[in-house]
């Protein structure tokens, strides 16, 4: 009877086993799917499932990204060889190798680690150490440590496996060529693409001599040196590479090979890498299309297709379109994959990106708040691509201003990383940085420059003193030290940056071409205006004979060059330049996409600088109009264009509209950001300015206290922003007399420069100047010429006797008549917006390299 009883489980249990497909196809993917009810609903019965059929249930659940029943069931199978088979039967080894791959796919990694060594130790005890086996157990042993980002360990264990399989296979048996193969990753993993590439090259002559220059594996190593290629900047050699493989597969598999059509996208990356959108776009669409008819509209690779063409129109700032694809494609993975699968969270974060993008913080962080949640659960609080939402989520908060929260959470996901992987692992020092730029955001420089050295230090240690990663990270405390003022260690590791590129990568390669971009920014933040423009000449040719003349990085170059022009009042090569740039993207890239909007927002600083306001407010309104159609009214980019607009209007004495204007924005901000988000408490002192220049005091100085408090409490007492803010209080009362008010803001303001920023601080010295001012206009001149006589002392220290700003502060000090107060302003208003205009699109740019990294 009790046989009678488990005949029907029994039945439906190997009915349902025996239906697991082991094929890749949708169709495979979809029945593995459909079958997981009933392999849930057959686990409830009291029997004894069968080994085979074990491992097809564990194959399913891990396919469908279900790990941890995966695990279960793979747990019990292991248990069950070991007791039927023995612990070192080749089955119980094959099983331990299963869950090695679960634990990876969970970041397990230690876990994964101490079984890889265990099958590796027994195989070689039991078969050889040279069995193939042995060999296959070695190989996924150095995948296990290249994913904990411990390189040279992967190394010592690719190199020994390429020397043993040369021995036992040969120099050009498959595996052999597969493990070479392995070791290019790590090279390129390292940064040591030299060598990636020598290899590269061996696989390639090796296959089309041994199998043919067209076989799918040859073609499979040609696709690896075209991508080694284009990570060493050589776009020229990875198109080449890239266009030979498209032909050849289209001739051997045919043009709709899945294959084919995967060479085609890595010609995609190729040209998204050099700013060819359009070629980019064409080809992404031709694959979309041949994966739909060919394929399914709902097929994995479709969609994965699909999620290439919608990172091309984001780069091309297209972001309806972006937003259009980005959301079909979660809902074709949801019903596809379910509402959990990794790759359609993934869809998911893509959209927290396109909203981001789009000013849309709200839709972006209740997106990515789904996807932490969702992958907490699935994968675990602590799994790598939960970590990396968590991440995601940090942006989103800085973005809003959020500071708190983005420190918050950027502590746990580094504690949770040191834990997990390593304190030294590569996405562990990625999870510094990122909380190190949180700091520098929050004006916390002490602990943003602790956390920057302790990054650089890690990254030698463990990547090597010329490692991208280290140079990046040396990068990064360049950019803290120049926030700091403290511009001679910055420019002599700016120094040492560029010169390590040089010697590793080439001195023409898009990351040495970015180094010597930064070293030209430090030069201009220390007014060195002939050496930032010497850089930036050598930058702009070199952008052009590299990228081309067109690409979105030569011209970025070229901006750079408007800003030194502009910056030593040479407006007429300014404006030529400036309309150069204008003209090529909208051709480029079209007339509304945001770097266009961006270089017409810069022409129009150009024409204000010369006067030239008619034409400028020309220039702003196009823009806001611009934005306001493809943004919308209320993004961020089309408020900082509106606030453009109001200086236009302030600089002509149309207070009015200045002010009418200036209000929308505050309200605007207010709305979508929050009263005390940073850009809110910026257009507050556009108004203050604005009041201040009409005469009203007293508006000025009540919303100058409201901006002081709310960024002593949201920021710091000594945060930048905030000691800004107490500048512009100690002007409103100077403007109205009230000299007492003002010089105890003024020395308040000092004493915390010095501190906070350093003695030598260019806006230490400001403030210096001002409270000089101060004193003067109290007849104070004995305090007044003491300060003065500092000022020119330290400026000739730090800026040199020629600079300009030495040469002007005893003069400025001896008289200031009401037309150079004007005209002092004017310009410090001026290198305030180029430096606003910079910081928007380098925000952009750091999260649009984060995107980078993960493609």
């Amino acid at each position: 009877m009790y046989a009678e009883d488990l005949s029907a489980p029994l039945c439906a249990l190997y009915l349902v086993g025996l239906s697991i497909p082991w094929q890749f196809g949708l169709s495979d993917y979809l029945l593995r799917r459909a079958l997981l009810p009933h392999i849930d609903a057959v686990r409830q019965y009291s029997v004894d499932i069968p080994a085979d059929l074990l491992s097809g249930f564990a194959w399913t659940y891990w396919s469908q990204g279900r790990f941890e029943e995966a695990e279960r069931l793979e747990i019990e199978l292991v248990e069950a060889r070991k007791r039927v088979l023995g612990k070192d039967h080749p089955n119980t080894l094959a099983s331990i190798e299963g869950l090695v791959l679960t634990y990876r796919s969970q970041g397990r990694f230690e876990e994964a680690e101490r079984l890889g060594i265990e099958v590796v130790e027994a195989r070689k005890q039991v078969l050889s150490k040279d069995h193939p086996d042995t060999l296959r157990s070695i190989s996924g042993l150095s995948k296990t440590y290249w994913s904990q980002g411990r390189f040279e360990e992967a190394e010592r264990l690719g190199i020994e496996l390429v020397e043993a399989r040369k021995r036992v296979l040969g120099k050009d048996h498959p595996d052999t060529l597969a493990s070479i193969e392995g070791l290019v990753l790590t090279y390129r993993s390292q940064g040591r693409f030299e060598e990636a590439e020598r290899l590269g090259i061996e696989v390639v002559e090796a296959r089309k001599q041994v199998l043919s220059k067209d076989y799918p594996d040859t073609l499979h190593s040609i696709s690896g040196l075209s991508m080694t290629y284009r990570k060493q900047g050589h776009f020229e050699k990875a198109e080449r590479l890239g266009i030979e493989l498209v032909e050849a597969s289209k001739r051997m598999l045919g043009k709709d090979h899945p294959d084919t059509l995967d060479s085609i996208e890595g010609l995609v990356l190729t040209y998204r890498s050099q700013g060819r959108f359009e070629e980019a776009e064409r080809l992404g669409i031709e694959v979309v299309e041949a994966r739909k008819q060919v394929l399914s509209k709902d097929h994995p690779d479709t969609l994965r297709s699909i999620s290439g063409l919608s990172k091309t129109y984001w780069s091309q700032g297209r972001f309806e379109e972006a937003e259009r694809l980005g959301i079909q494609l979660v809902e074709a993975r949801k019903r596809v994959l379910g509402k959990d699968h990794p790759d359609t969270l993934a869809s998911i974060e893509g959209l927290v990106l396109t909203y981001g993008s789009q000013g849309r913080f709200e839709e972006a962080e209740r997106l990515g708040i789904e996807v932490v949640e969702a992958r907490k659960q699935v994968l675990g609080k602590d799994h790598p691509d939960t970590l990396d939402s968590i991440e995601g989520l940090v942006l989103t908060y800085q973005s809003q201003g959020r500071f708190e929260e983005a420190e918050r959470l950027g502590i746990e996901v580094v504690e949770a990383r040191k834990q997990v992987l390593s304190k030294d692992h590569p996405d562990t020092l990625r999870s510094i940085s990122g909380l190190s730029m949180t700091y520098r955001k929050q004006g916390h420089f002490e602990k943003a420059e602790r956390l920057g050295i302790e990054l650089v230090e890690a990254s030698k240690r463990m990547l090597g003193k010329d490692h991208p990663d280290t140079l990046d990270s040396i990068e990064g405390l360049v950019l803290t030290y120049r926030s700091q003022g403290r511009f001679e260690e910055a420019e002599r590791l700016g120094i040492e940056v560029v010169e390590a590129r040089k010697q590793v990568l080439s001195k023409d390669h898009p990351d040495t071409l970015c180094s010597i971009s930064g070293l030209s920014k430090t030069y201009w933040s220390q007014g060195r205006f002939e050496e930032a423009e010497r850089l930036g000449i050598q930058l702009v040719e070199a952008r052009k004979r590299v990228l081309g003349k067109d690409h979105p990085d030569t011209l970025a170059s070229i901006e750079g060059l408007v800003l030194t022009y502009g910056s030593q009042g040479r407006f007429e090569e300014a404006e030529r330049l400036g309309i150069e740039v204008v003209e090529a993207r909208k051709q480029v890239l079209g007339k509304d996409h945001p770097d266009t909007l961006d270089s017409i927002q810069g022409l129009m600083l150009t024409c204000q600088s010369q006067g030239h306001f008619k034409e400028a407010e020309r220039l702003g309104i196009e823009v806001v109009e611009a934005r306001k159609r493809v943004l919308g009214k209320d993004h961020p980019d089309t408020l900082a264009s509106i606030e453009g607009l109001v200086l236009t209007y302030g600089s002509q004495g149309r207070f009015k509209e200045a002010e009418r204007l200036g209000i929308e924005v505050v309200e605007a901000r207010k709305q979508v950001l929050s009263k005390d988000h940073p850009d809110t408490l910026a257009s507050i002192e556009g108004l203050v300015l604005t009041y201040r220049s009409q005469g009203r005091f007293e508006e000025a100085e009540r919303l100058g206290i409201e901006v002081v408090e709310a960024r002593k409490q949201v920021l710091s007492k000594d945060h930048p922003d905030t000691l800004r803010s107490i500048s512009g209080l100690s002007k409103t009362y100077w403007s109205q007399g009230r000299f007492e008010e003002a010089e105890r803001l003024g020395i308040e303001l000092v004493e915390a420069r010095k501190r906070v920023l350093g003695k030598d601080h260019p806006d230490t010295l400001t403030s210096i100047a001002n409270l000089a001012l101060i004193y003067q206009s109290q007849g104070h001149f004995e305090e007044a010429e003491r300060l003065g006589i500092e000022l020119v002392e330290a400026r000739k220290q730090v800026l040199g006797e020629d600079h300009v700003d030495t040469h002007a502060t005893p003069q400025n000090l001896a008289t200031t008549s009401d037309t150079e107060l004007q005209s002092t302003r004017r310009t410090v208003n001026r290198l305030s917006r180029w430096s606003t205009l910079i910081k928007a699109r380098m925000s952009r740019f750091l999260i649009f390299a984060k995107i980078l990294r993960k493609d």
